[in-house]
């Protein structure tokens, strides 16, 4: 029961400020509306790239061919890898050279600058490449004149100087430079603001800005940025992919150009052997009359034809490893593209090879965005040295195996050649010509085709991705979110409100009506008088005159109010402030209605206020009349024209110490003599919690009125009135609740019912009320 008290008067306080969440909330809103036109609205810019992984078991069937040109065997691209190379610094420092991201056209807003998202009123071109690297930001604030002409402000957009757009010129810090007028211009601002960063912070920017991630585990990625300008974000990302493939383009074009050469290289050197052993073979046989060889040795020089042959291919192994070895000692200095397809049939070293080249493409990759002190270029020469140790190694390994087999090779050979001995020695000279003209030949053939699969690999090579999607903008902006940000500024309108009435509510210590006085006080409630502007009573037709016409009936529950006999009612309250002389007065203009005669006596001898509520002369009063027998009760007392049943006795003289009056033994007799006269006697007394002037004078009282004051009197301070209360000091005792706060709509029906006021005047009187009203 007792949280269902607690909620209801939170409820009551929340609802009694209805008002003020309403303005608050519309305040904020407004606020929020007017802040949010100057804020630009940020739209999401992606475009979808698939990009070819690499893997030398998964070749396309148009390279199955050239497997054995080296492509495929160690080489690979991993999605991860292709993500940092997007985003690496030569890329984006490209993107931004070409699409001019150098420069930024702006404007002054309300509150902050706003990026032009057509055409600025005017374009800034760099004229030289040493202007595209300038270290310093600069601002330029450009007036447009005219299609002529412009001028420079500026902090305080005071005229700097004036020019002629095409004009060229040159600043300190940016270099050469022109301006040129735009014709088309959907702002309607002439004063553009040309912000012209640093090469560096361009980069930066955009690295930030541009955002590279895998779709799920798939081999497409996505690339998005944010910005203002849809169009520009769009344009911005098709150019980062085209950048991108060209950079792959080269990379794979390295080893097959170097291919081309070493091949071009030894085509050149076996056509001159060629044409030497054709003219050495046609000069032998014309000398000698050489057809054919006897049937007798056919077996014998099948033999020797094949130990001739391998001699030949180990002989042409060893000029090739000589050679690749010379090519090595002469790189000593530097990593070079090392030939993977040197004829040589060796499974050790090729794979060496071809990891030793792959290792040297990452690390010109790496070159380009870094320097060669860089830890991860250091660790990678490290590799590169240690490979290329291998492959020297294991070339002079197989140069020696080769050269034992050559040495076995040729005593075999001498053993056949012994056994044919009786064929004439210029027949076998010339088939040793021929032999070794046919070696030569098929080393001509091989190499010319592997030449021509080379350069069909480099005229076919492709880029590393594909467009799936072309960049594209979000049809609606991502930031902000005004439809929220509005509903999230009312909110926040009514949070303020709702903070402040439950901050107030939960440190409100004072009472606020009179279930809080059930709750800790067991003294009889009299009855409430609501909080009004209208002080003192002066027409018998309105809300307070009702409260306390209500006041007067709940009195015939304390005395009885339809004898003959004069009832004296007592008003006092814990501490000043809480209202007792106002409703002293109110009281007795109520009870001096219907023909009653009132008096109403005014005991505060040390803080009285009657002045502030009563239009009174400065006569003599109660102090008089107790200090001076020679006055009597007519002498003192006072009318007032409007209450005509009402008689009042003001205090007169100040006196010095209140007590030396109370004590008197006149205020009896002044009291027997009021109650010959009049039907009730209203006395207004001091606070009982400062001075001890009312107890002196309380056994004089039928009855005590004990005013509270809502949303003032505290709580810890109700022990007084109970503690009189329960020890019966005070006689007859009721609280009398004051300045409580009403139900705005049974305010206004009980307002217009009595007062007959308009229903016009009823709302403005309400809305003036909420104005002026402070508390719960």
């Amino acid at each position: 029961m007792q949280d269902e008290i607690e909620l209801k008067k939170i409820g009551l306080a929340y609802y009694r400020n209805k008002f003020w969440f309403v303005l608050s909330g519309v305040l904020c809103f407004t606020a929020v509306y007017f802040y949010m036109k100057d804020i630009q609205s940020i739209y999401k810019t992606s475009t979808r790239v698939f990009v070819e992984e690499k893997d030398n078991s998964k070749l396309s069937s148009e390279l199955e061919a050239f497997s054995d040109l080296g492509y495929g065997d160690g080489s690979s691209s991993t999605i991860e890898n292709e993500i940092l190379y997007i985003k690496s610094r030569e890329i984006i420092k490209r993107l931004v050279k070409s699409r001019n991201l150098q420069i930024e056209y702006s404007y002054k807003g309300l509150f902050k600058d706003k990026i032009f998202i057509n055409d600025s009123p005017v374009s800034f071109e760099l004229l030289s490449e040493e202007s595209s690297n300038m270290t310093i930001d600069t601002l330029l604030r450009i007036n447009k004149i005219s299609n002529y002409e412009f001028e420079f402000l500026d902090d305080e957009n005071k005229v700097l100087s004036k020019h002629l757009f095409g004009e060229h010129m040159k600043f300190r810090n940016i270099g050469d430079f022109m301006i040129l007028p735009n014709e088309v211009v959907s702002n309607n601002e002439s004063v553009s603001l040309i912000n012209i960063i640093s090469l560096e912070r361009a980069v930066n920017n955009y690295s930030s800005k541009i955002n590279v991630s895998r779709v799920g585990s798939s081999s497409m990625i996505d690339i998005s940025m944010e910005g203002v300008n849809k169009s520009k974000a769009e344009s911005i990302l098709d150019n980062l992919v085209l950048i991108y493939n060209e950079f792959t383009q080269n990379d794979k074009s390295i080893i097959a150009e170097k291919t081309k050469k070493f091949i071009d290289d030894r085509l050149n050197m076996i056509e001159k052997d060629l044409s030497g052993f054709d003219i050495e073979s046609q000069n032998f046989k014309s000398k000698n009359k050489l057809i054919n060889m006897g049937a007798e040795n056919n077996i014998y020089l099948q033999n020797s034809n094949q130990i001739q042959g391998e001699i030949f291919r180990v002989n042409n192994s060893l000029n090739i490893i000589n050679n690749t070895i010379s090519r090595i000692d002469s790189d000593d200095s530097d990593f070079k593209v090392i030939p993977s397809n040197i004829g040589v049939d060796d499974q050790v070293i090729v794979p060496v090879i071809n990891m030793y080249n792959n290792l040297l493409l990452k690390r010109n990759k790496y070159l380009d965005n870094s320097s060669i002190t860089n830890v991860v270029i250091v660790n990678i020469d490290k590799q590169l040295s240690s490979h290329k140790e291998n492959i020297y190694r294991s070339l002079h390994n197989l140069k020696g195996s080769l050269s034992i087999s050559l040495v076995q090779l040729k005593q075999e050979y001498d053993k056949i050649i012994d056994k044919i001995i009786s064929v004439p020695m210029k027949e076998r000279q010339s088939k040793d010509i021929m032999r070794q003209l046919k070696i030569k030949e098929d080393l001509y053939v091989y190499l010319l085709k592997k030449g021509e699969e080379n350069a069909i690999s480099l005229a076919i090579t492709a880029p590393n991705s594909k467009v799936v999607d072309i960049a594209y903008s979000s049809l609606g902006p991502i930031f902000p979110r005004r439809k929220m940000i509005y509903l999230g500024g009312f909110a926040f309108g009514l949070v303020i409100v709702f903070g402040f009435v439950t901050l107030k509510f939960v440190l409100n210590n004072n009472i606020q009506s009179k279930e809080d006085l059930k709750e800790i006080s067991d003294i009889p409630f009299l009855g409430e008088i609501p909080k009004s502007k209208e002080g003192i009573l002066k027409t018998e037709y309105s809300l307070l005159a009702e409260a306390y016409r209500m006041i007067k009936i709940n009195l015939g529950f304390f005395i009885n109010t339809k004898s003959n006999d004069c009832k004296t009612i007592f008003v006092t309250s814990t501490m000043s402030n809480e209202g007792k002389t106002f409703n002293s007065i109110n009281l007795a203009k109520t009870l001096s209605e219907e023909s009653k005669k009132v008096v109403l006596l005014n005991l505060d001898l040390r803080a009285s206020v009657f002045e502030n509520y009563l239009d009174l002369k400065h006569e003599i009063g109660f102090t008089d009349y107790v200090k001076n027998e020679n006055i009597n009760i007519e002498d003192i007392k006072q009318n007032i024209s409007s209450f005509p049943y009402l008689d009042i006795i003001n205090i007169g003289a100040h006196p010095p110490n209140p007590i030396n009056v109370l004590s008197s033994d006149r205020i009896k007799q002044m009291f027997y003599e009021l109650k010959k006269t009049y039907d009730y006697i209203v006395v207004d007394t001091p606070p009982v919690h400062l001075v001890a002037d009312t107890m002196m004078v309380s056994e004089y009282a039928d009855m005590f009125i004990y005013v509270l004051r809502a949303n003032h009197s505290r709580r810890e301070l109700l022990h007084v009135p109970n503690k009189l209360y329960k020890e019966n000091r005070l006689t007859n005792m009721a609280i009398l609740l004051n300045d409580i706060e009403l139900d705005m709509n049974y305010g206004y029906n009980y307002g217009y019912s009595y007062s007959k006021k308009s229903k016009f005047k009823n709302i403005i009187s309400t809305v003036k009320k909420k104005l002026n009203r402070v508390a719960v």
